[in-house]
């Protein structure tokens, strides 16, 4: 039998005795990790899930909320007001007038926009849109008899007086003419010279009280054949 020296003897318990105490520190440790609350058992962050469960508010845009005004009789605006269904410009922009979106609308734009709608008006190719007012010095008489005014505008000749027309720039009556207002070529300074491009099919310029920048390859649309002559031609005043 092996024996040992007394110190060796208190060596080992020492030993031992750190061992067990280890051990039990270690279970302790494991029994603490067991018991660690855990996560809720969901697939969404918290702050995604609070806000999931918030009340739902309408989209801006969303066309519940957008005050409209009183369906005319000659449009079903039940059906009509998914504007952004719309592929044309003009039926579009007179979907968005109609919902409010531009706010009130004068009796002849409302009509035009009616009439419009009604009756399937789509854009029928570009134009060129200029402006002429004041600051150039223009006269206040137009083609047509009328004096001039921010409802009208003047355009080719191919056009009747009286025409409701759309663009960009908004609807516009025609009761007006101009010398370089011509579809292809036209005489400027004396000088024959190419006016509107390959692509534009109609001239416009509109009477505006600030020059306006031009556009080119425009949408346009003729909204009216035959416009309310009240509208259009406004009699000079004594």
């Amino acid at each position: 039998m092996k024996s040992y020296k007394p110190g060796a003897a208190f060596f080992l318990v020492a030993a031992s005795m750190t061992l067990c105490t280890l051990h039990a520190q270690a279970g302790e440790a494991t029994d603490r990790i067991a018991v660690l609350p855990q996560a809720p058992a969901t697939d969404r962050a918290p702050d995604l899930q609070r806000i999931l469960e918030l009340p739902q508010y309408p989209v801006p845009g969303d066309l519940n909320s957008i005050g409209r005004p009183d369906a005319p009789e000659e449009l079903d605006l039940a059906a009509d007001l998914h504007y952004s269904l719309e592929t044309d410009p003009f039926r579009r922009c007179a979907r968005k007038a109609l919902a409010g979106l531009f706010g009130p609308l004068e009796f002849w734009q409302r009509d035009g926009y009616v009439h419009g709608l009604a009756g399937g008006v789509t854009c029928t190719g570009a134009a060129k849109v200029t402006s002429y007012g004041p600051w150039e010095g223009c006269g206040r008489m137009t083609a047509s008899g009328s004096i001039v005014h921010t409802r009208g505008c003047s355009a080719n000749p191919e056009l009747p007086f009286g025409t409701l027309v759309w663009t960009p720039y908004g609807r516009r009556y025609l009761n007006e003419r101009g010398g370089w207002v011509k579809v292809g070529y036209a005489r400027v300074y004396g000088r024959l010279k190419r006016v509107t491009g390959n692509r534009e099919v109609a001239n416009l310029d509109y009477y505006t009280l600030a020059e306006w920048h031009t556009l080119r390859n425009a949408p346009f649309a003729v909204v009216k054949r035959n416009g309310d002559r009240t509208v259009w031609w406004t009699r000079k005043r004594s």
